[in-house]
């Protein structure tokens, strides 16, 4: 017998949507989507279960507390509503870990985390942030304009920036934020990345790709979770128990682009260093003596630059620059490995996946399939078929 099941959205997101669509449809479900395309309350409460995520507008929450209480109902993402159903939401925490993990390894000695919301998400994205920083013996100062609306913001925002220091990097808690942040730097006349890292969250395309600089972004997965959540949603339509625990979903990983692409370097001579790599990256062979010898100095006071500035030596950040420009390739694009291996610069296949497993701890191609297979939960969000 078909089931029927009611989507209470109260924000939308195309992958979120085709998650929840794909499971209907291969489990046969019927859906009342007028929450959706209407932006209404449902009439008809006959169904057997409900999705939802967190609904602020108060008719649509008040539907969901009431269909909760008597069908099954799971939530697509973090209970800031305090529902008590089962939910499946990602790891909000490592969404900060991981983006301030990419601002120490560019460098940076100074951050800010920059949100207009005081959501749990947001919350938890703040609390892995800055335990990475402390990790790293340093904090980040908070800008945090909270608002039902962006009225002002911009305005804000550039009052702040007057106050920071430079460079800095700064983790906006989403892709439209981050956004904000870009042009309220450049309008104040900062220069992005180099004087301002900016990195969101959401991996959207349309504000990633068209923002006046492209945006560094910490991809979710959102339709993964869905069809997680709907996957969910079908064992307890059938009678199963609830889990005791929220699944947990990590991210989707971290994809650099433009507005992050720059080492947060004071020195002039490291500054020439690090341009003089970036600009023969990919050409072969790179040497710390061709380094010296092009920007006019000893390797010897090269060496003592770069640890002083970077607590490396110039061959570590040659090949974290190419191991990072191969992961790159490797989530987002379907190239083999050895020809991944050779756009980034490394003489033979060999040399590459030897300096990948020292770095990341994995064979390339292991890593590879690891980012795919992160998106299965613990209890395998597959069509459930009532056994």
């Amino acid at each position: 017998m078909h089931k029927h099941v009611i989507i209470i959205a109260g924000w939308h997101d195309y992958n979120m949507l085709m998650g929840f669509c794909r499971y209907a449809h291969e489990a046969g479900w019927t859906l009342n989507t007028v929450s959706i395309f209407q932006s209404a309350v449902p009439r008809r409460w006959q169904a057997d279960g409900l999705l939802t995520t967190n609904v602020f507008r108060p008719d649509l929450r008040r539907f969901v507390r009431k269909a909760a209480a008597v069908m099954p109902a799971v939530l697509h993402g973090c209970d800031d509503l305090r529902l008590g159903i089962p939910r499946v939401e990602c790891d909000e925490a490592a969404i900060g870990r991981l983006a301030a993990e990419h601002l120490l390894d560019q460098g940076h000695k100074n951050f800010v985390f920059f949100s207009h919301s005081d959501a749990l998400h947001a919350r938890r994205r703040l609390d892995g942030f800055r335990a990475r920083l402390r990790a790293a013996q340093r904090d980040c100062l908070v800008l945090s304009k909270i608002s039902a609306t962006s009225a002002g913001l911009a305005d804000w925002l550039a009052g702040q920036l007057k106050h920071l220091p430079k460079p800095v990097g700064l983790f906006a808690v989403d892709d439209l934020l981050a956004s904000e942040a870009i042009e309220a730097a450049l309008d104040g006349g900062w220069r992005v990345p180099e004087d301002m890292a900016v990195l969101g969250v959401g991996n959207n395309d349309l504000v990633c790709q068209y923002s006046q600089i492209p945006i560094t972004s910490i991809g979710q997965p959102m339709e993964q979770q869905a069809y997680a959540a709907a996957a969910l949603l079908d064992r307890l339509m059938h009678g199963r128990p609830a889990p005791k625990a929220p699944v947990v979903l990590p991210p989707s990983g971290l994809i650099t682009r433009m507005s992050t692409d720059h080492l947060a370097v004071t020195h002039p001579a490291v500054k020439r260093a690090v341009e003089f790599m970036m600009e023969h990256l990919v050409a072969g062979p790179l040497t710390s003596r061709q380094i010296a010898q092009a920007i006019g100095i000893s390797i010897t006071l090269l060496f003592r630059l770069f640890h002083r500035e970077l607590a490396c030596t110039p061959s570590n950040l040659i090949q974290r620059f190419r191991i990072r420009r191969a992961r790159d390739l490797m989530l987002t694009t379907s190239e083999k490995i050895s020809a991944i291996s050779e756009r980034c610069g490394f003489l033979n296949l060999r040399t590459f996946q030897r300096t990948f497993i020292r770095l990341e701890g994995l064979h390339p191609q292991a890593w590879r399939q690891a980012q795919r297979e992160k998106f299965q939960t613990r209890f395998e969000p597959r069509l459930f078929t009532g056994g």
